[in-house]
């Protein structure tokens, strides 16, 4: 195959004939499935051949195969720097660009560009070369694989915190939540990414709220599938971490919250009991978890024998318990015994939440002894006495 690639290779730079150009690009194209010939492909002048054959060949198929190959070609970590110095980011972003060029060939540009945008060291001259105005062209067509790969190309260009003002100047954010809103699971996770990616600066995550990213949520929410709904959990949780998305958050999305923190999964669960967490932050939003009956499931977790979203769940039962008309309402669903365990953890959150959230609860009389019932107090005393732990858990 070696022998045959060089020939496609050299047939690339003279074919004219749109004939011939159609059967090099499907032969490279073919090729480029071979993971093995990948690195040879573009060593052997490759890209050159590929470019011309995009730019040049007025063949709609040759285009098609020609940046499939580049895509496939990009897909190799080891090929993408040496892409991008031989001069295909900008081919690629003019391509995109022009709205007459068939669609299916500009998809394909666009997996070339974000596998391009895999490697940290392209992401100026992508970014310099319009590839985010390029991308957002394609994302606004109609087409659901055009946005899928637009979406994956701004995901990996927004893991770069220099770059994801401009993507969010650029208007991506509603674009991708449209394509969010979609019923192509693919196209939805590339989207989720992509915003998640922006959201990674707090900045960003009011503006991506007020354009309306919890409807897809609360519909990707629905998917029976859990890496979907890690995706999901993770991004909520993100968004409530900020005091103004929290009414916004807690409106739209408490119910599902809670169905997450009763997955089964154990990722899910750790995201969703600290999005809980977030949003009791707000003694406003108290009473909605009562009314959606999240205590109960929050007490289960406080419980639970992973560290991470029992700490969670005792410090949302510790923001809880600062508003007294919550202090019987928790108590009732047997949060005293939840909190005693986790007194008892190793882990530092498990113990200051829990000591936390009693501490508040025993501002009453009618709770003292109750707490004192449920075999608090040697726990709270043995954590008070142990030097070796942060004063947090101690006091």
């Amino acid at each position: 195959m070696a022998k045959v690639l060089e020939s496609l290779i050299a047939k690339g730079r003279r074919a004219r004939r749109p004939a011939e150009q159609k059967e090099v690009a499907f032969g490279l194209a073919d090729l480029s499935t071979h993971e093995e010939l990948l690195e040879r492909m573009i060593q052997k002048g490759g890209t050159k051949s590929l470019l011309m054959l995009l730019t040049k060949s007025s063949d709609t198929d040759a285009q098609r195969f020609s940046a499939m190959a580049m895509g496939n070609a990009a897909s190799a970590p080891f090929n993408r720097t040496r892409i991008a110095t031989e001069g295909a980011v900008q081919v690629l972003v003019d391509f995109m660009k022009e709205e007459d060029n068939d669609i299916v060939a500009r998809q394909y540009c666009c997996m070339a560009l974000g596998n391009l945008a895999a490697e940290p060291e392209n992401h100026m001259e992508i970014v310099k070369s319009g590839g985010i105005e390029a991308l957002l062209t394609v994302l606004r067509t109609d087409d659901i694989e055009g946005g899928r790969y637009a979406a994956f190309g701004l995901s990996n260009l927004a893991a770069n915190a220099n770059f994801r003002e401009k993507i969010v100047e650029e208007g991506a954010v509603p674009s991708l939540i449209s394509l969010a809103c979609g019923e192509d699971i693919n196209a939805q996770r590339q989207a989720l990414a992509a915003l998640r990616g922006l959201c990674i600066s707090p900045e960003f995550r009011a503006v991506t709220v007020r354009e309306g990213v919890m409807d897809p949520l609360v519909l990707m929410s629905r998917i029976e599938d859990d890496e979907i709904l890690r995706e999901v959990a993770a991004a909520i949780n993100c968004l409530s971490s900020v005091d103004e998305n929290k009414i916004e958050v807690c409106e739209r999305a408490i119910c599902t919250i809670i169905g997450l923190m009763l997955s089964g999964d154990l990722i899910i669960e750790r995201h969703a009991v600290c999005a809980c967490a977030n949003l009791m932050e707000n003694p406003e939003l108290h009473a909605r978890l009562v009314e959606e009956r999240g205590i109960a499931p929050l007490v289960a977790l406080a419980a639970n024998e992973d560290p991470n979203s029992r700490g969670e769940a005792c410090r949302c039962l510790a923001n809880l318990s600062v508003n007294p008309d919550m202090h019987q309402i928790i108590i009732k669903e047997g949060v005293l015994g939840s909190l005693v365990l986790s007194l008892q953890a190793k882990e530092l959150n498990n113990q200051r939440f829990s000591a936390l959230c009693l501490a508040n609860l025993a501002t009453t009389v009618a709770a003292q002894v109750k707490i004192i019932q449920a075999g608090a107090v040697r726990p709270l005393i043995a954590l008070g006495l142990n030097a070796n732990l942060q004063i947090e858990s101690r006091c």
